[in-house]
Formats: C-alpha cells, sequence, structure tokens
C-alpha cells in the first residue's frame, strides 16, 4: 500500500492520521471476500472513520454506505483512515477477534502502530518505509501544500484545488469543514483525512 506512505507533515498533526486497508488476494483467499469485507467496514464504522471507500465506486463524501456497501461485491478491498490511537486499537481488535482471513494494512507513523500492534497482540508481517522525495523536488508544491495533496496517494486532489479552497476560507466563503469536504471528494479510495485537513486549515487561519 505504497501510495499512503508519502503523507507530509509533523509527528503532531500526523499522529491524528491512520490509514487502514482490508484487501484479500485473488486467487488464495478471494473467495466470499465481500462478506468479509463487510464485516471489516461494520468494524470500522463503529470508530467514527474520517473516511472510507471502495477504489471502484469512491468514498464516502461522494457515495451512500448502501452504494458502498454493493461496490464490496465487486472490488472487495475497503479503505478507511482512522483518527485516534483508540479507534485502530479497537478496530485491530476486533478484526483480530473475528479472524477474517484477509490482509490488514495500517500506514501511521511507525512508533505508535508498533505500540498498538503489541497492545492487541499482533505481529507485523511486512514493514514499509519511504524514503522520501527524489528527483526535481523543486517543482513541487510547497511543503504546507503537499501536507493536503499527500493524503491522497493517487494524486487526485491538486495542489491548486488546495490553494483555492484555502483562499476561501481564509475570505470567509468557507467553513474549514466545508473545505475539508469538498478536497476529499475526489479521493476515490477514502484515504484523504477530513479531520486532518480541517485541523490544517484552522491553523492556518488561527
Amino acid at each position: 500500500m505504497t501510495h499512503s506512505l508519502h503523507r507530509q507533515g509533523t509527528p503532531d498533526n500526523l499522529s491524528c492520521d491512520f490509514c487502514v486497508m482490508c484487501i484479500p488476494e485473488l486467487g488464495y483467499n478471494h473467495l466470499h471476500a465481500n462478506e468479509k469485507a463487510r464485516r471489516f467496514l461494520e468494524i470500522v464504522l463503529k470508530y467514527n472513520p474520517a473516511n472510507y471507500g471502495v477504489i471502484t465506486c469512491g468514498n464516502m463524501y461522494t457515495h451512500s454506505l448502501e452504494a458502498i456497501k454493493e461496490a464490496l461485491d465487486q472490488a472487495p478491498a475497503l479503505f478507511c483512515v482512522l483518527t485516534s490511537e483508540a479507534a485502530l486499537e479497537g478496530v485491530l481488535r476486533e478484526v483480530k477477534d473475528q479472524d477474517l482471513g484477509l490482509s490488514v494494512v495500517v500506514a501511521a507513523l511507525y512508533d505508535m502502530v508498533a505500540q498498538i500492534c503489541r497492545k492487541v497482540g499482533l505481529e507485523p508481517h511486512t514493514v514499509n518505509h519511504s524514503l522520501g522525495i527524489w528527483g526535481r523536488t523543486d517543482k513541487l508544491p510547497p511543503r504546507d501544500i503537499l501536507e493536503f495533496t499527500t493524503m491522497c496517494g493517487h494524486a487526485q486532489v491538486s495542489a491548486n484545488l488546495v490553494s483555492d479552497l484555502i483562499k476561501q476560507v481564509s475570505k470567509g466563503l468557507l467553513t474549514p469543514r466545508e473545505a475539508a469536504i469538498r478536497m476529499a471528494k475526489p479521493c476515490v479510495c477514502g484515504f484523504f483525512n477530513t479531520e486532518r485537513a480541517e485541523r490544517l486549515m484552522q491553523s492556518r487561519n488561527s
């Protein structure tokens, strides 16, 4: 799940950002995976996710819960983003107890994830780290814009959109929450964290 590894930010503003994906492997455990993915979604919904979605359909800000559940019949891979250590611990504990038999991937600050895994009694199978951004980094947007755009690892949230929404918030035309939701809509998989975006927006205008 490398598209979630490159989120830019500080330890403080990334401490409320936990990406979780549940996905089957074709030819190994894909049979009845849609039913298991629905059970995973039921677990996630107990912990007030900031966003969730299915990449072939869209996220909670563009589609209804029923539409997303139906999409799991065709593409049983659910993406979501949680906003607290307690929420992540709760989800992982329930997933472990239910033993869904699907791969669960978590992307967040490593030390926080490792600590939660120990509390729940899970041993990570694999750990991936981002090695940073290489190449013509001078062509990238400013760091404060990247904190928003990199929450969509598929690059569907443009820097121009973010800049425009920041201006609208500063002029009082939108609330930080409204701007965060507008940013989230193009992120089809559901990894864009609206709560974090709202906080980032508030800090810029405080």
